[in-house]
């Protein structure tokens, strides 16, 4: 499908390589979920409005979409004035959720999955850095998982952690 493609092909959701490390704790991963509720919630709106416009791109025969100004003015004289409409609006969405997963990166979160709303913090527990995960509609922080990256299906309960160190 043309917008799965496109559009995790153009959302980076990788913290930067050159950002310190911080470990964060519960509480302060938990102080972060209303914030970040709301940033789901306006990601998941500019998630439909994006699914209605390549709808609308796939209903209008255009197979390809720009990914930066150059290309679009170079479709600019093949494509009338709605679709190009329709291919800027495109493009400032995706621009603006890029702009909530960037916000969110540099408060330390790791977005591990736009679609599920799961996010992730550095943990450090004893020696060993573990992940915090919570997950869109969660009320408080109650997993952890291995990996940064990890699915919601790997994640486990933060109540292991104290039964793994006793």
């Amino acid at each position: 499908m043309l917008f799965r493609y496109y559009y995790s092909m153009n959302i980076e959701t990788s913290t930067s390589a050159t950002q310190a490390t911080h470990y964060y704790t519960v509480d302060e991963a938990n102080l972060m979920i209303p914030d970040l509720d709301l940033a789901f919630i306006r990601i998941k709106q500019m998630q439909l409005q994006v699914q209605d416009l390549f709808k609308l791109v796939k209903k209008r025969g255009i197979d390809f979409v720009p990914n930066d100004d150059k290309q679009l003015l170079l479709l600019h004289s093949t494509l009338d004035d709605e679709s190009i409409d329709v291919l800027s609006s495109l493009k400032l969405l995706l621009a603006n959720i890029q702009e909530e997963i960037n916000a969110l990166s540099k408060r330390g979160c790791s977005v591990a999955s736009i679609d599920q709303g799961l996010v992730n913090w550095h943990c450090k527990l004893s020696d060993k850095v573990i992940y915090l995960s919570w997950l869109h509609g969660e009320k408080q922080v109650s997993y952890w998982c291995d990996n940064l990256e990890d699915s919601a299906a790997k994640r486990r309960p933060l109540s292991e952690l104290s039964s793994d160190e006793s």
